[in-house]
């Protein structure tokens, strides 16, 4: 049975003590919130007025921690957030792979990620990179530099994140693909680079969830990905065995577009309707 407390606000009596704890203790409150409430205005205001006061007793990595914390909060207001960005720039020479995403991703997320931030990032991301263990902070770093159409950084995170892919789940093979797709569609040198970790992705194809299928299908339909169609044909008879007939009226609005059909979305419409009219008989 799930425990009942996963369920329960975060207690009156943690949050009552909110002016008075450290970094860690405050980062956790967050966190806790965050997952489980009050994620009341009044409740954030005492959280981010007790991280003004200790700001500068956060290490870089309880920084970049609360940052993407926050990246999922609704009542943070500008000043504090030009705050979060000031004291991330000047924590860019202690910050590790992971620190580095977590300011990255949380300041985009919060919309002050610009040029003058990346920039200021770029160098140290590049000698971190080799340090990293795992693809997820390189699988988030490649969200915000593919977002701002920086092919250096994506191909260079491209090739890591395929030296790591063993540590992805199936799941998360579908966000870089769909980031790449999505930003660089008609970049042939970024479709050389791409192609190994999408043919990976399609290995892992069976395991992936219908979300991330139709995410991937979508992104590359659109995209001039060479020999696209082959994929789109392989991806669809994935898609077609996930979907229920209680899901796909609620589907069918993403495979043929808001208003202009989109002719790779009708062939995977019609191959859906044809494959639950087998099944149904």
């Amino acid at each position: 049975m799930k425990p009942q407390i996963l369920s329960r606000h975060v207690s009156f009596d943690t949050l009552a003590s909110v002016p008075w704890v450290g970094v860690s203790r405050l980062v956790t409150i967050m966190e806790n919130v965050i997952k489980r409430g009050p994620n009341t205005k009044n409740t954030w205001i005492s959280l981010i007025s007790r991280a003004n006061i200790i700001m500068k007793s956060f290490s870089t990595r309880h920084l970049s921690r609360m940052i993407m914390i926050l990246s999922k909060c609704q009542f943070c207001d500008q000043s504090f957030i030009e705050r979060l960005k000031s004291e991330s720039m000047k924590r860019v020479d202690d910050s590790d792979i992971l620190s580095c995403s977590g300011f990255l991703f949380g300041l985009d997320k919060m919309g002050v990620c610009d040029a003058v931030l990346l920039n200021h990032f770029r160098n140290r991301v590049i000698d971190q990179i080799p340090a990293s263990t795992v693809a997820y902070p390189l699988v988030l770093l490649l969200n915000i530099f593919a977002k701002h159409k920086d092919r250096e950084m994506t191909n260079i995170l491209l090739s890591e994140i395929l030296k790591k892919k063993d540590t992805l789940t199936p799941q998360g093979f579908a966000m870089p693909l769909i980031d790449v797709l999505s930003n660089f569609s008609k970049d042939d040198e970024i479709a050389v680079a791409l192609t190994p970790l999408f043919l990976e992705s399609l290995n892992n194809s069976e395991n992936m969830d219908l979300r991330s299928l139709v995410q991937v299908y979508n992104a590359l339909g659109k995209s001039e990905f060479p020999s696209k169609s082959h994929y789109l044909d392989f991806l669809a008879n994935h898609i077609v065995k996930h979907i229920e007939w209680v899901l796909f009226a609620a589907l069918i609005p993403k495979f043929v577009g808001k208003y202009t059909p989109n002719i790779p979305n009708f062939k995977l419409l019609r191959k859906s309707i044809a494959y639950k009219s087998r099944a149904a008989g």
